[in-house]
This record gives structure tokens, sequence and C-alpha cells, in this order.
């Protein structure tokens, strides 16, 4: 699946600064994304995936993570907050089933829209506690750590239709805005879900082609950390070494870690990360630039797993939601 991020950016940017990956991208990548583009627009029309749960804890809106000076901060989800009531609940929906299950396709609107168009669909309920059924727009606010490997911050905002938003919320044509394109609110709610089985999880990866699965939370917190732990061994030792570390990987795959796979295979310069039954996780870069104050640079800085893995929406759906993440070609 391809998926343009400079309409994202350009929404997200009318409330604050959302940084994306920075780093290289893949010229391989490059030449596959058309296809999954068409890919997705044929399957706008599939049926939705099996919604799962998640319960709602009271959390304190968390204090960005303030960069050293001399370095440029990496491109992250990471946003900051105004103080805000946070999202909070008292009961506990039912367990969601575990094990990654691939399907089809997932609902084409829980996807943010691609470059040059607005979202569509329906709009979100105000953001209450708990949650109302429908979708909602959520990003990454802290990175996931192996510190605090079963939680995962992040904020919420409601999708909202064009016509009742302020002017430069939403991609101007000089049309009238049609009854279903939709912007993204100015309110931003702070949340932290539990990776565990209480919340469903869908995640979209890629290798060669695009790939679709369903799991719950604690599959996404078993992904995160075995990312995590393949990359410290296996890619950060070498970011800023002689060693042409992706080259070799595609040469020798180790750790999880590979070239493209199937019609795609091995071009020397992609990567992609392989764990279990989960979703590939594609890699287009394996560090982010590091500049001092002067421009020089400082070596390359270590990916986080949230930094491959982003998180898109939630749906909610008889109380029960399910968090789609993205770890695919971006054009």
């Amino acid at each position: 699946m391809e998926r343009n991020r400079s309409a994202i950016g350009r929404q997200t940017a009318a409330w604050f600064a959302v940084a994306l990956l920075s780093g290289l991208a893949c010229s391989a990548c490059a030449s596959t994304g058309a296809g999954v583009t068409a890919r997705r627009a044929d399957d706008a029309t599939a049926a939705s995936a099996t919604d799962p749960s998640i319960p709602l804890e009271t959390v304190d809106t968390p204090v960005p993570t303030t960069e050293p000076a001399t370095t440029e901060p990496p491109a992250t989800d990471q946003v900051t907050v105004p103080p805000t009531e946070a999202v909070t609940t008292t009961t506990a929906p039912p367990g969601v089933p575990g094990g990654w299950r691939h399907v089809d396709v997932f609902p084409n609107e829980v996807f943010p829209p691609f470059d040059e168009s607005n979202w569509t669909g329906v709009p979100s309920p105000p953001i209450t506690t708990p949650l109302a059924d429908g979708i909602y727009s959520a990003s990454v606010l802290n990175p996931w750590t192996a510190s605090s490997p079963n939680t995962l911050d992040i904020v919420l905002q409601a999708l909202v239709p064009c016509t009742s938003l302020p002017a430069d919320s939403c991609l101007d044509t000089g049309e009238p805005f049609g009854p279903n394109e939709l912007g993204l609110s100015a309110d931003l709610v702070p949340m932290t879900i539990p990776l565990d089985a209480t919340i469903g999880v869908g995640l979209t990866g890629f290798d060669c082609e695009p790939v679709d699965a369903l799991g719950n939370g604690a599959d996404m917190a078993a992904l995160l950390a075995a990312f995590d732990a393949a990359y410290a061994t296996t890619i950060a030792p070498a970011l800023n070494g002689p060693t042409d570390i992706v080259g070799a990987l595609n040469s020798s795959p180790s750790n999880g870690f590979s070239g493209l796979g199937g019609a795609c295979g091995p071009d020397g310069f992609s990567l992609v990360y392989h764990f279990g039954d989960a979703p590939p996780l594609l890699l287009q870069t394996v560090g982010y630039p590091g500049i001092d104050a002067n421009g020089n640079s400082t070596g390359r800085i270590p990916l986080t797993p949230t930094d491959v893995i982003h998180l898109d929406t939630v749906q909610v759906s008889d109380g029960v939601m399910t968090f789609y993440f993205y770890a695919g070609f971006y054009s």
C-alpha cells in the first residue's frame, strides 16, 4: 500500500508540528508504490474488519521531551499537547483475541487521506468518556520504550466537517466542500492505551506487497519489543560505522532483517523486518541524520519502534476499540 504523507503533515500542521521521518526514502519502494496505491483504490469498498476493544485509563498530560540544543531533533510522531482533560474509564471491556489474523483489506476510512485530498466519511462523535462509536484520528505522543513496554501515550482528534472548521483547516480547491469532506479538530485529547488483550490492533505492513492483519495490544507490544531488541543488536551499532548494514542484511539476512521478498527480491538498499506472523515492517531509513547548530553532521540517530510503526486512527464499534497502525510504503 502506498501512502503519501504530505497531506497529513499539512493538516496536522494547522494545530502544531508533527515531525515525519526525515531519513532516506528507499528507491525500491518508489518503484513498487504506484501499484499499491491502485490496490488501495480498488479495495475502497471492501468490507470492514472485525472491531476488537479497549479500556480507557486516566492519564496525566505527558511532558514533551526536550532534545539537546546541539542536535537536530529526529522526526517522530511526537506532538506537544496543551493541558486538557484526559480520556478516562472505570469499566473493563471483554478481552480481544490474540494472534495475528491476516485479512484482505482494512476499511478505507481508517487511513488518512492521500496527498491533495481531505478526509472523507462520517464525522467523529465528540471525544467523551467513554468514547462513542465512530472513527477518530490518533497519533503517538511519546515514543514506545522498553522501560514502559505495555503502554503507549497517544493523542486523539475528532474528524469534523470542513464546512464547520476555520479557513485553511481543509484543502480548499475553490469548490464547495462536499458533505462528507472532513478535517481535524483543534482539540487534542491525551490518552494512555494499554498494550494488552483489552484493545484491538490493525497493522498494515509491507514486503513487496502490503500485508494487513488484526491482533490485540499484547501482539503489538511483543512486536515493538522484538523490533527494538533486534534493531539495538543488529543495526544501531553499525549506524555510524564503515559497514553498509543495509547492503549486508540484503546479502545475509539476520535477526529478522532482510531485503524485500516475493517478486521484488532483494535490491541491496531496501530493508524489511519480520517477526512471527506479524505484518512485515518496512524501514525506509535505518537512522535519522544528526545535525549540529552549525549544520554539520553528527552521525545518525537510532530509530524507536514507533518511528517505523505509525498510529493513524482508532475505530470504536459497540464500545470496542481497534487502533490502526501503518508500517508500509510512504512516498
